[in-house]
């Protein structure tokens, strides 16, 4: 297959992913309880066996269905890590787990089973994961998918500076993801030596490795109200700098700082959403403004079709407007909070 269908097939699975978390409820139910969780976790193996049998149109149909199911097992992590008594913590220690495990599996596939017996033989693998994991679940305990009824008297629809914050969220992820889908094509063109060229991935992958370690440290000693922008600023500049810059190891050094910044972001995004809706209704849906924005990003970049500068300009100009959007939404809570303190 031409690597731009298969690259449309990765954001198609990963747009799957992010309708999956928003429909996690209605597949699970009230309860994520241990039987659910595992059937959901046998149909994604099927699912994934599927993909061996599957044809060009076909199996975009299939990898997408993957992406729902697997965003149905995400929904329901995310929604048992917001209601944790340490949510920004929480959230850090499984998307940094999660991106370790990821790295560890890729290398499994790109360096042992796909040489060996093709991209089929790596979806067996990947169905033998999801059964690998089905006795995890007989220590599951059942996890509250909806809110509470205290909280069910208090419930009112998401306002528009929810759906703003959300909104920030998919802008840096967006921006984020389409300079990564764009990395090795931006080494390549600068004729640097293949060796660098392979290093741009894995570089990303370390810097988000780190970046969600040192989140870990930081939750809870650290106010997202200043760190987000100046982290969203500071992704602004590296998207700058990587339209600009030339030299190997700052590029790399760029690209780094890029997956630090994906990973260390997403904790305290967290945190912010808990505190402009405590009723978790927003905070659920953290995963699926993050997963949309992580597929529409290289979806953008295949669409314009240009250079490394357009796609940085694109980028830089997507986190600006994340800033924006940010201070709106942090000047409609005060106004919120404010009245309240005003009566007191």
């Amino acid at each position: 297959m031409p690597l731009s269908f298969i690259g449309f097939g990765f954001s198609l699975e990963l747009l799957g992913v992010g309708l999956g978390t928003v429909v996690c409820s209605r597949v699970l139910g009230e309860q994520a309880s241990a039987r659910r969780v595992a059937a959901t976790l046998i149909a994604l193996a099927v699912v994934n066996a599927a993909s061996i049998f599957a044809d060009e149109l076909l199996q975009l149909l299939v990898r997408f269905v993957a992406g729902l199911i697997g965003g149905v097992l995400v929904g329901a992590t995310i929604s048992a890590i917001v209601r944790s008594a340490a949510p920004t913590r929480n959230s850090a220690i499984y998307l940094t787990g999660q991106t370790v495990v990821q790295f560890g599996i890729a290398l499994l596939l790109t360096g042992l089973i796909s040489p060996r017996f093709g991209s089929n033989g790596s979806f067996v693998v990947i169905a033998l994961f999801a059964l690998g994991a089905l006795p995890f679940t007989l220590h599951l305990r059942p996890v509250a998918l909806s809110q509470s009824a205290e909280q069910d008297a208090d419930f009112a629809p998401l306002q528009w500076h929810h759906w703003t914050a959300l909104l920030v969220i998919g802008l840096v992820m967006a921006s984020l993801s389409s300079v990564v889908s764009y990395s090795e094509v931006h080494l390549a063109a600068l004729e640097l030596p293949q060796e660098l060229v392979d290093l741009a991935i894995p570089i990303v992958l370390i810097g988000q490795i780190l970046g969600g370690c040192v989140a870990m440290v930081l939750s809870g000693r650290v106010s997202h109200s200043w760190l987000i922008p100046i982290m969203i600023l500071g992704i602004c500049a590296s998207m700058i700098a990587l339209g600009i810059t030339t030299k190997a190891p700052q590029l790399l050094l760029l690209y780094a700082a890029v997956g630090f910044g994906w990973m260390f972001l997403g904790p305290f995004f967290v945190g912010w959403l808990l505190a402009l809706d405590p009723t978790y209704s927003v905070a659920r849906l953290f995963a699926a403004a993050q997963l949309l924005g992580i597929a529409v990003g290289p979806l953008a970049v295949g669409a314009v079709d240009g250079s490394v500068k357009l796609t940085t300009s694109l980028a830089g100009a997507a986190t600006l407007a994340a800033i924006v959007f940010f201070f709106l939404v942090s000047l409609r809570a005060q106004q919120q909070t404010t009245p309240e303190h005003s009566r007191m």
